[in-house]
């Protein structure tokens, strides 16, 4: 949620592992499967004050006839609701700066923290954005295919059961 942003970064931290090692009150067995993406504080209010002048701008629209809007009034409405929706995707945009993954460390859990900052990236969508960080350049965290002899490592050490194989690839840390 939003009010994560508001934390102070060791609660955020010691959140995240939760969110990140636990599934309600019992450990998380897919660990290696899940990411926390982290709302950046100075993006929520733009976003909310924007939302807020699109909420109204559309409340005065929908009474234009009983407020008795001249045309000038109804075109500065119209410029008006244009620049909020460029501040809305602006700060939509901009609004998860951060990926977190799990990894161990020294025997514990810790954080990978994966940030966007400096790095120009193509797509605009949310969640493309994101995909794009975790995927490409030094940063890679997710891959699209899987070293063969790394699977035959692996099936020669657990065997082939193909359950098996699926479990421990998202619940290790380490084998992937």
């Amino acid at each position: 949620p939003l009010d994560f942003a508001y934390k102070s970064q060791s609660e955020q931290e010691r959140l995240g592992i939760e969110l990140l090692t636990q599934y309600g009150d019992r450990p998380r067995i897919y660990k290696n499967g899940i990411a926390l993406v982290i709302p950046e504080r100075d993006q929520i209010e733009p976003l909310r004050r924007a939302i807020r002048y699109l909420i109204a701008i559309e409340r005065v629209k929908n009474k234009k006839k009983s407020l008795n809007l001249t045309v000038e009034q109804i075109d500065q409405l119209k410029e008006r609701e244009k620049t909020e929706t460029v501040s809305k995707d602006s700060a939509l945009r901009n609004l998860y700066g951060e990926v977190w993954l799990l990894k161990i460390e020294n025997g514990e859990f810790a954080l990978d923290k994966v940030k966007i900052s400096g790095r120009a990236l193509q797509n605009t969508n949310i969640h493309e954005r994101l995909m794009e960080l975790l995927s490409g350049g030094y940063t890679k965290k997710i891959f699209d295919y899987l070293n063969p002899s790394k699977l035959l490592e692996f099936t020669k050490e657990y065997g082939t059961d193909v359950k098996t194989i699926i479990d421990t690839f998202f619940s290790s840390l380490e084998f992937p």
